[in-house]
Formats: C-alpha cells, structure tokens, sequence
C-alpha cells in the first residue's frame, strides 16, 4: 500500500513545486498539504474504504484549489493555470469517476464531481457528468431540471437545455414540475433573442413575428399545449399562465409576445376546464396575479374585474357548486397579502365587503351556504363591528354544524370573539359537542376538559367523572390535564385531585407523577411528602421507569431535607426492581448525575 500511496503523491509533486516557485505557498504549507494528502491516501488504498474517503479526498483538493484561487488574486498571478489547477482537477476527476463507477447510486459523489467542474470552469465536462448521471438517475425529475437549467443559464446551450426537457418529457410526462421548467427555458430562448436585439439597436416589438417559432410565442404556445393535455389539472394550467406573469415581470418581455401567449393559456383552460366551478376560481384568482406593487385604486379596478369574471360563472353555471367555489373565492380575497399589508386601504375594504356580503345573501336564498361559508360570513361581519349581524349568521352555522372537532372548535372560537357575554351559546355548544362527537377520540375528550375548564369551570369534575369511563389512552391524557388545572387554581386541590386521580385504573402515568413532584417541589413541599409520592408512583412502575429513579436519587441528593446516604440504597433498590434491558441505562444516566453533581 505505502509504495501506491508514495507513487501517487510523486504524481502531485509538480504542481506543489509550481505553487512554491509562484509564490502561492510557502514551504511550511507545502509540507502540510503533503501530510494531509498522504493521509488521504492511505484512506482511499485501505481494504475497506468507503465513499467517505473519496468524498473526503476530493473536497480537501477542491479547498486546496478555492484557496489557490484567493491566492493568486491578492498576488496578481495569472499564469501556470494548467500546471497547478488543470493537475489538481485531472486527479480529482479520476477519483470521481471511480467513485461513480463504485457507488452509481450515491448522489453526493455525482454532485461533488458537477461542483468540482463548476469551480474549475470545466462546462463541457459538468455536461458529460450530468449524461452519465441522467442514464443511471432517469427516474429522478430534478436531476433532468438541474442539468436543463444547467446547459442554459451557465453552458450557454439552450438547444441542449431543450432537448433535455424533451427527454426528460418523455420519461415523465405527468410531472408538474418539468413541464414548467420546459415553459421557463423557452421563455428564456425567446428572452436571450429579445436581449440581443436590444444590444443591437432592435426595439423588440420589431422582433415579434408570426413566422419566428421563438419570437412569435409558437413554441411556447406548444408547449404549454401539451403541457395542459397531459396534465389534468386546474391549478397546474393556473401555473402555467403565472410562469409566463413572472417571465414578463423579470425579463422585462415585449406585450406582444406575452400577452397573446397569456391569452392564448387561458383560451385553452377555458376549453377543457370551462364547465368546472374550478376553472372559473382560479380564472378569477389570476386576475389579481400580474399586480406589481399596486395602488388601492389598481386593486380596486382588478378586483372588481374578477368579480365580473365569478359573476359571468353563476350565471352560466348556476349550480351550488359553483356558488361554493364564488364564496371560497371571496373568502380567500380577504387573506390576500396586498390587504394584509395595507390595512390603510379603507375603500378596498368597504367595496370588497359589500361584494361579500351581497354574494353570501344571494347564495343564502338559494340555500347554499354551508357551514365554512357562515364562519367565513360572520368574521367579515364581527370585522365590520356589525356583532349582532354575526351573532345572527354563527346561530345559523350552529343548526349546520357538522358533527366534527374541527367544525365546533370553530364555531366557539367564532362566538368567544364577538363583544358581549357569549357564555350561554358557548355552554350550549360544549354540552351539544359531548353528545354528538365521537366518544373514543382522545383529541375530542382533551378539547371538551379545556373548553369546559374555561368556560365551565364547574363542569369540570363531571366531564371528568365522564372521561374516565372511557379508554384507557382518553384516562391517561384527561387524567394529566385534569391536575394540571387543578395545580393552577391552588395547592390544596392540586393534592386532593392527584391522590383522587392515582387511584383510578388507567389514569396514572409517569408524565403524570413527574409533574405533581415538580408542582410539590415548587412549593417546597416536605422532602416525606415526596418521598411518599416516589414510592407510590414507582410501586406502579418502577419495573421501566429509568427515569422516576434517577429523578428520585436527584431529589435525595439535592433537595433541601434530602438523605444523600439513602441515594445508595435507591441504587440498589432501582436494580434489584428494574428488568434486566433497563439496567444498562439506568447505570449510565447514574453515573452521568453522579458526573454533574460532582463538578
């Protein structure tokens, strides 16, 4: 092995005395490099290596070839490029296509073989890697994009950036994603012959042509085409208009190649999707889109159109879905950023409310508002101060109420939000949800203890009388937040409703007695008292409780009042009680407490 590794590094000795006799390392650093490659070395020549030590090997020299190049820029050295870099990166890449050819599926060697081109500026050599990747990684769609943005943005060869996602296409023709990195690259193709005209003096509306593919929009038209027939999806066609939005925002694209390309998506969404409530959300949604930065007014004028695009829809439409899909929409508006930054926009405010207001009351006597739409139809009013209103449409949604969590959660958080005293309605709705949700869920049994605890707080005992009929999982949970609140009102309840709790079948934890002791041990409880609740707790579980053993050797060897001496004997106990697989762990988590209190 050392007469492999010696040949090795008298391969590297010529660009070492390349970089000493420019100036670029001194003879102590020469050394140094030469120990660690050494090192490295041996690591690659061992029997079992790992692609770790390829790894390893690589980003050392690509370090070493990142500080060559800080070097020669604060000396002004700009020759013997082949000599020091070109040999560094000649054996780093032997060493990455052997790692290739050991570990194909490893990623990490793939991309630090693309990055050690990057650096070196080796761009035909980064394409190579990316064709023998793709032939093994085919079935990886990012991989296909990354090579694609690749060949455009940094080897300046659209035509391979578009056969590449032609290919990939072909593998994947269902994936999202490549279908609009495929409209992005020939908005770039169509932006970079745009770009030359302007260096030459070309206004750019002169370059719009039918008969051009690229600058007539043909090619994009296709693709977004075919990217709309594969893909059956409203959303996804919604994508596609907004990819050739950003495109006319950060490319600065002449109106008479994106517009008719916009218009020309659209046309084609309203084709196959026109009959849809979907369609026509999301139609209306894009109009709001392709605002940069605007004003009130602005908004006011796009928004007033989106809502003649969801007008022209119940009209042709007029089906409760499609009312559905018009109050989603409006309920959505109101989220917008543009109105959470500017809640200065009074007016936008009052005309989209009316808009709001007026579409929830037609959809009402027809009888399709549903129970989000009432949620939704109340916080608008409760916003405009307009309580009794709200109160009135909560009431509403409370006859429709679905039996689920989710549905009366929100219901009482709507009513706890209106001014005056809701307690009443509130009272209803938990007693209504106790008899109506699913009585083996302990998320429903958790949320009926909090809303109880704080809007009935003398229910408490019988909700929880209630829960402990039921499973063992809802005991357990209800049990810890039942002392939990009894902590919190005083001391003295907290120990009735522990000592209360402890004794029931199911109820007791260690989640459980963790927390009464840190509650005790707040208070300053008697070391006796403690000790008491110890022995208790580990009478139920002192077989797999690590944990409650150490804690109670702690509280021995630290609380005030405590006996160190009889930490000794809880040791001793704790082994004799604990089953054998817990023994390893407990004599560690000992030996740590011992470590830290010693210090």
């Amino acid at each position: 092995m050392a007469e492999f590794v010696d040949r090795r590094l008298e391969r590297g000795l010529g660009e070492l005395e390349q970089m000493v006799h420019a100036g670029l390392f001194t003879s102590d650093e020469l050394k140094s490099i030469v120990a660690k490659r050494q090192k490295l070395e041996y690591n690659v020549q061992r029997y079992e290596k790992s692609v770790e030590d390829h790894l390893k090997y690589v980003k050392y020299e690509m370090s070493l070839l990142e500080l060559t190049k800080l070097r020669r820029k604060r000396l002004g050295y700009d020759y013997k490029f082949n000599e020091i870099e070109g040999s560094i990166g000649k054996r780093c890449q032997l060493r990455l296509m052997r790692a290739e050819t050991k570990y194909p599926n490893d990623m990490e060697v793939w991309r630090t073989h693309i990055q050690l081109c990057k650096l070196l500026r080796w761009n035909p050599a980064a394409s190579q890697v990316y064709t023998r990747m793709l032939q093994l990684h085919s079935d990886k769609p990012e991989i296909w994009i990354e090579a694609s943005d690749f060949e455009l943005s940094e080897n300046g060869s659209p035509d391979s950036a578009r056969d590449l996602c032609l290919k990939a296409l072909r593998w994947h023709p269902k994936n999202h994603e490549l279908w609009l990195h495929h409209l992005s690259v020939e908005l770039s193709i169509a932006t970079k012959v745009f770009q030359r005209g302007d260096i030459l003096g070309i206004d750019a509306s002169h370059l719009v042509k039918d008969d051009d593919p690229i600058t007539g929009g043909k090619v994009c038209m296709a693709v977004a085409e075919n990217a709309i027939k594969n893909i059956d999806s409203v959303d996804f066609a919604g994508s596609l208009y907004e990819c050739v939005l950003r495109a006319r925002k950060q490319d600065k694209l002449p109106e008479g190649f994106w517009k008719p390309l916009a218009n020309f998506i659209l046309s084609k969404m309203e084709e196959k999707y026109g009959d849809t409530p979907e369609y026509w959300k999301r139609r209306a949604a894009l109009v709001l889109v392709g605002l940069d930065e605007p004003t009130e007014y602005e908004m006011i004028k796009a928004e007033e159109e989106a809502f003649q695009i969801m007008n022209s829809a119940v009209e042709r439409l007029p089906s409760e879905s499609m009312w559905h899909a018009y109050m989603d929409f409006l309920s959505e508006l109101f989220g917008r950023q543009q109105f959470t930054l500017h809640p200065e926009w009074l007016e936008l405010s009052r005309k989209r409310s009316i808009k709001a207001f007026e579409v929830f009351e037609q959809a009402e006597t027809k009888g399709f508002v549903q129970f989000r739409h009432y949620i939704s139809w109340a916080s608008l009013l409760n916003d405009r101060r307009r309580t009794k209103e709200a109160e009135a449409v909560l009431k509403k949604a409370a006859s429709v109420c679905p039996d689920e969590l989710e549905a009366y959660m929100k219901l009482i958080v709507a009513f706890s939000s209106l001014a005056g005293d809701q307690s009443g309605t509130i009272t209803e709705l938990i007693n209504a949800a106790r008899k109506k949700l699913p009585r083996n869920d302990p998320g429903v049994w958790k949320q009926l203890l909090d809303w109880t605890i704080h809007f009935q707080p003398s229910k408490v005992e019988e909700v929880f009388r209630e829960a402990m009929q039921q499973s063992m999982a809802i005991r357990s949970q209800v049990a810890l937040q039942y002392v939990t609140w009894a902590y919190s009102t005083d001391l003295s309840s907290g120990r009735k409703i522990y000592k209360t709790v402890r004794d029931i079948p199911g109820a007791f934890s260690e989640s459980l007695v963790k927390f009464a002791i840190a509650q005790e041990k707040k208070n300053s409880a008697p070391i006796a008292s403690l000790r008491k609740m110890f022995d208790d707790a580990l009478s139920f579980v002192g077989k797999d409780s690590v944990d409650l053993w150490i804690e109670y050797i702690r509280t021995e060897l630290t609380y005030e009042g405590g006996d160190p001496l009889a930490s000794g004997k809880l040791v001793s106990k704790a082994q004799k009680t604990l089953r054998p697989e817990f023994l390893t762990l407990f004599t560690t988590m000992n030996n740590l407490l011992m470590a830290n209190l010693t210090k």
